[in-house]
């Protein structure tokens, strides 16, 4: 039972993991020896050492952007260059690494301490930390952008902070996690069953031990009912949400749903699109558009 369920939702999983919307591990590993992320250990107020990754698209850049990962344990060393490789304009793109999340985690094998941690209050509040460090020093912030797990968290940010000029988000719509498995479920005649699965954290919400799919029943109890509708009414900057029409992770469900309530709401700020036939990674027929859409993406955070 746990292998069917895994097919239906480790995707996401997959986020920004390596082994999935990555080009080649061995093309990122080598790309992370040769030009990593610049990084330094920033301090909260509680005294909390975050760390503090940092790409430029150009020398001196002009604008800001804070971003924030999908799901998973992979070092934002490997990847956070090549994801924003292609987005057009003169940005100093910062993240922050998870906590228990070492520089050369590959993903395939998370710590404890990542385990112990890895919950929605947890990570948001380590954004939001990071954030403010980087508006204190750069000013305004051009962009939040999430991708996956990191949208709802980017919007929730996005809320909270004027100084936050756009909201990009990709792979990441309007239903609660538990809804979207559940679609992605009913599709593979599997509902009961994993209905089955997601019923049995409830009887010990808070264990970093117990797993389902590799995550702690901490991490599934902190997500699953979370409704990202009220957060993006909140939301006041202009908002460009992107997902693949094939997504396997995130159902397409998901986006029409933050579309159409939205609109209902009149809530006119987000714009919402729908690529056709592009997987959860944005592949189609085994092209990658993430660079088309960088560029897209750059363009629209400059036109205003």
């Amino acid at each position: 039972m746990l292998r069917q369920l895994t097919s239906v939702i480790l995707p996401l999983w997959c986020a920004c993991a390596l082994s999935a919307c990555t080009p080649n591990y061995a093309f990122l590993v080598a790309g992370a020896a040769v030009e990593p992320p610049s990084t330094e250990t920033i301090h909260t107020a509680s005294g909390e050492a975050l760390e503090l990754y940092h790409v430029d698209t150009e020398p001196n850049p002009k604008g800001t952007i804070f971003f924030i990962s999908g799901s998973g344990c992979a070092s934002l060393r490997y990847y956070l260059r090549w994801y924003f490789s292609n987005l057009s304009g003169s940005w100093r793109i910062y993240a922050v690494q998870k906590l228990g999340v070492e520089p050369l985690s590959t993903g395939l094998n998370c710590s404890p301490e990542f385990d112990a941690h890895a919950t929605l209050v947890e990570i948001l509040d380590r954004n939001r930390q990071a954030l403010r460090w980087v508006l204190a020093r750069r000013g305004p912030v051009n962009a939040v952008f999430g991708v996956s797990e990191g949208g709802g968290l980017a919007a929730e940010l996005a809320a909270e902070f004027p100084a936050i000029h756009h909201l990009v988000v990709i792979g990441s719509g309007g239903l609660t996690m538990r809804e979207d498995i559940e679609i992605l479920a009913r599709r593979q005649g599997r509902l009961e069953e994993i209905q089955s699965e997601i019923a049995a954290i409830a009887s010990d919400p808070e264990s970093p031990d117990k797993r389902l799919l590799g995550q702690p029943y901490r991490y599934w109890s902190s997500m699953l009912d979370i409704d990202p509708l009220p957060i993006y009414l909140r939301v006041r900057q202009p908002t460009y949400v992107v997902m693949g029409e094939k997504d396997e992770s995130v159902p397409v469900e998901s986006a029409y749903a933050l579309r159409d309530r939205l609109a209902a709401a009149r809530h006119t700020n987000v714009k919402v699109e729908i690529i056709e036939g592009a997987s959860h990674v944005l592949i189609r027929d085994g092209v990658d558009l993430k660079p088309s859409l960088m560029r897209k993406i750059g363009a629209w955070l400059t036109s205003d």
